[in-house]
Formats: C-alpha cells, sequence, structure tokens
C-alpha cells in the first residue's frame, strides 16, 4: 500500500480557521487630522473637547491647517484665460533675454496644473487695469490659462514699450517644472533689444 493509499484512507483533517484579533489602527497626527475635517469642513473643532490620544496638540493644530488649506485650495486658486486664437500676437523669441521667475503661481494654478499649464513658451499680456500695479504684465500658458505675473520692477520698465506696440499679447520662452523643481520660468527680452524691436513694429 503506498502513501497516496493511507492518504486516502485516513480520516479527513477538518480544518479550522484561524481568527486573528484585529487591533485598531493606532492613530497618528493624519489619521486624526482626516476625522476632524470630516467632523468639521467648515470652521475649526474646539480644540479643547478633540481627544488628541496623547499626541502634540500643536503638531495636529499645524496639520490640521494645512489640511483645511488643501481641501480649500479651488476656492483659493483664481481661473482666469484668453482665448490666443483671438489675439494679435507678436513674436518675441528671438530676442535676446534673461530668464526669470514667475511670480504668484500659486494664485493662479493648483500644483498638479503647473506641469500642464508651464512650458517653454508663454503669453506676456499687459493687465493696465490691474487694481494692484497698472504697469503689471501677465503671464499666460500658450493654451491660454494664466499662470503668474513678471516681477513689478520689470513690469515697470516693459509696459510703456509694450504699450507702444501694436498687439494684445507677446510670445516669449521659459520653462516649466522639473523633476526637482515646480517654479516655473519666463525668458524675458533685454529691454535694449525689445526697444530696437519696438521701433520697427
Amino acid at each position: 500500500m503506498g502513501l497516496l493509499d493511507l492518504f486516502k484512507r485516513s480520516a479527513p483533517t477538518k480544518l479550522v480557521p484561524v481568527v486573528r484579533e484585529r487591533h485598531p489602527a493606532p492613530i497618528t497626527p493624519r489619521r486624526l487630522v482626516r476625522e476632524l475635517v470630516a467632523k468639521h469642513p467648515d470652521g475649526v473643532p474646539d480644540w479643547d473637547e478633540v481627544d488628541t490620544h496623547g499626541l502634540d496638540l500643536q503638531a495636529v493644530v499645524a496639520a490640521y491647517d494645512d489640511a483645511l488649506a488643501y481641501a480649500n485650495e479651488d476656492k483659493r486658486v483664481k481661473v482666469r484665460t484668453v482665448k490666443p486664437a483671438g489675439l494679435r500676437i507678436l513674436d518675441l523669441t528671438g530676442l535676446e533675454s534673461v530668464r526669470m521667475r514667475i511670480k504668484g503661481p500659486a494664485y493662479w494654478l493648483r500644483d498638479p496644473e503647473r506641469k500642464k499649464f508651464g512650458g517653454r513658451e508663454y503669453l506676456l499680456i499687459r493687465e493696465p487695469d490691474n487694481e494692484t500695479d497698472g504697469a503689471a504684465v501677465a503671464v499666460y500658458g500658450v493654451a491660454g490659462r494664466k499662470v503668474g505675473h513678471i516681477s513689478a520692477s520689470r513690469s515697470a520698465s516693459l509696459a510703456p514699450v509694450l504699450d507702444g506696440m501694436n498687439a494684445d499679447a507677446f510670445r516669449v520662452t521659459g520653462a516649466g517644472v522639473t523633476a526637482n523643481s515646480s517654479q516655473l520660468w519666463v525668458d524675458v527680452p533685454k529691454m535694449d533689444a525689445l526697444r530696437r524691436f519696438a521701433r520697427t513694429h
């Protein structure tokens, strides 16, 4: 009689499932904050009544503020668009330029949108009706989404020259996000080169 025959003749073994006791996940600041945001989406809870489960209260409050800011990001970001096809655009990409940071992209783009709307080309558009700076020069992605502004000091020099040209927008080059940085960059024409260009346009 072989081993297989012995196995067939032996009484079947009854399998008993092993029940493991489930322990609740440990409370972490992130988990606690998720619960608090769900309970208080429109306001700050009464911290005197919050059970922090022994966690540092200041760390929990800071994490809560960050979570609320992230949840309300859509409300903070202003969306401004133009239709490039309907604009008179002058191409300034051939002019000598200086690469500068685009100012204030957080006011106009959510973080995931920087890759989509930032890139190697931008449009400069004057904003003479800007509430805080009549010399403001806005920066738009080529798809027509506003991504920020030129610095106020450079805009003060650019504005009169751009205003003297017969165009709605000015195409320039730049750079978008990289693996190491979410910063957006724009290549702003040097003033001498721009003035020479303006004399013929």
